[in-house]
């Protein structure tokens, strides 16, 4: 569900009524809380203009700026937000391995590739990679033409496979987490 989502673009704010394409609607203005995003609040203020018997308009060239600046700042929030998300997870992956309370986690192979698996944790949404050493005590072969990995005798990894993994290691510095089959 999550590479749905990553591969779909974007909504951005328009001053334009472009209507919604997922709803099929050609009039379409969605509301949150005022408190939290200025293009609600001068779709507020614009309903509250005509209903009052004003006429509710604003320049457009006014609207497109204000559309494009909250789209943009929107995505600078977001991103802010993604980032302390995922120092927290580091941390709270980190503090296991320093305590030596390190748990198991369900994971999902996302992508094989000739160095290794890379793995998913639904439960904490952390990705990381399972190196192709820690696989098998055997040669682990990886076929390109199906992107898997496999050891002779067992053991056969591919996007979708489960495994069992707990933390090997947690980098800050290149943002990046290594985990180990249990």
């Amino acid at each position: 569900a999550m590479m749905v989502l990553r591969s779909m673009k974007r909504a951005v704010y328009d001053a334009s009524a472009i209507g919604h394409f997922g709803l099929a609607k050609r009039y379409y203005a969605h509301f949150t809380s005022p408190i939290r995003r200025y293009p609600d609040l001068t779709l507020h203020r614009q309903l509250a203009d005509y209903i009052a018997g004003g006429s509710a308009k604003r320049p457009p060239k006014l609207l497109a700026t204000w559309a494009k600046h909250t789209s943009e700042r929107e995505e600078i929030a977001a991103e802010a937000e993604r980032g302390l998300l995922e120092i927290k997870k580091y941390r709270l992956l980190e503090d296991q391995l320093k305590t030596r309370q390190v748990l198991d986690y369900d994971a999902v192979v996302s992508k094989c590739t000739p160095f290794g698996c890379f793995v998913e944790i639904p439960e904490l949404a952390v990705s990381g990679l399972v190196h192709v050493s820690l696989l098998s005590r055997r040669f682990v072969k990886y076929n390109e033409h199906d992107q898997s990995l496999s050891a002779p005798g067992g053991g056969s990894w591919r996007a979708g496979s489960r495994l069992k993994v707990h933390v090997a290691k947690v980098d800050f510095r290149q943002r990046r987490v290594d985990f180990t089959p249990c």
